[in-house]
């Protein structure tokens, strides 16, 4: 019973904790440069670890690097899930998975084999660091050459955990990537790491899975649903958004049609735009990631347990 009742609890209180832990450091002293009240630190810590990217602060101007690191750390936290994270941790120091925690990660990775979910869960990590990685030295061709090494460098991976984990977090001020809105090259980096954190773990190990036997007869229907949604709901996208603005390039309508689902970023200036475009934007903020249409098809919470792959 009380396994049972810790079952529920456990996450609960994770975020809590995370949350205030993330809340006390960020109104440290070495964490702002001073116009960051502790009302506003709660804010940014609450955003961070439910990656839902708003803030009521300028993070690249009221945030110290520190605390811009922090906020980070509190972001892939968030997005990988409290348990999964604790797990992993556990897992590296040789120490014994509670047996309530187990049973959370039998859910949250979709496996019931012990040594499957240890397996799975390093998976997990894996993927997610990897991703973020190679994401990060995309985008520092761009970021490096406009900011300077030290400051490239930050940004790049930054942003590419913002994006991977579908944060919407960004270092740009309150302009967010307009001023990049004609750059094909990392619009094109920004579109595949939301697309990726987008349709979730779940999915990405499948597609992996397939590209090493170089079959798909195996995918799984998960995942040829997920697929199948994710373009047509992303053409569609792209395709009335042009149709409701036309001064609203493709490329901006490629960007806007990832980042409004998932993340957050715009190249578009939201404060000029019409309201029907705004509604639309609101539309698919609302459709989300992949786990929200596959919710809706299945009737199933037992993917969402995975913060990875909710957006």
């Amino acid at each position: 019973m009380l396994n049972s009742k810790r079952i529920y609890i456990v996450p609960l209180l994770g975020f809590a904790i995370i949350i205030l832990i993330g809340w006390i450091i960020l109104m440290l002293p070495m964490c702002s440069n001073g116009n960051v009240s502790s009302l506003d630190a709660l804010f940014s810590a609450v955003s961070a670890t439910c990656v839902t990217g708003l803030t009521t602060v300028n993070i690249a101007q009221d945030y110290t690097f520190i605390g811009q690191v922090i906020i980070a750390i509190i972001t892939e936290i968030g997005s990988i899930g409290f348990v999964t994270f604790i797990s992993f941790v556990l897992n590296i120091r040789k120490k014994r998975i509670p047996l309530s925690d187990t049973l959370l990660l039998s859910s949250a990775l979709n496996e019931t084999h012990f040594n499957k979910i240890k397996r799975r869960l390093k998976e997990v990590i894996k993927y997610t660091l990897v991703i973020e990685f190679i994401g990060s030295i995309f985008l520092s061709a761009v970021f490096i050459p406009r900011f300077g090494l030290e400051d490239g460098i930050w940004y790049s991976i930054f942003h590419s955990i913002t994006a991977f984990c579908n944060a919407g977090f960004d270092l740009l001020g309150t302009s967010s990537f307009t001023a990049f809105a004609n750059n094909i090259y990392l619009n094109i980096v920004l579109i595949v790491l939301m697309l990726l954190g987008g349709i979730g773990f779940f999915v990405i190990e499948d597609i992996t899975i397939c590209m090493k036997k170089r079959s798909i007869i195996h995918m799984s229907f998960h995942t040829k649903m997920v697929l199948w949604a994710t373009f047509i709901i992303y053409f569609l996208s792209i395709v009335i958004t042009r149709l409701i603005d036309p001064n609203i390039t493709v490329l901006q309508a490629m960007f806007m049609g990832a980042a409004t689902r998932t993340t957050g970023f715009s190249t578009v200036n939201m404060e000029n735009a019409s309201p029907l475009i705004k509604l639309f934007f609101s539309i698919l903020m609302m459709i989300g990631g992949a786990p929200r249409f596959y919710i809706w098809w299945n009737k199933s919470y037992v993917y969402c347990s995975f913060s990875t792959t909710c957006s």
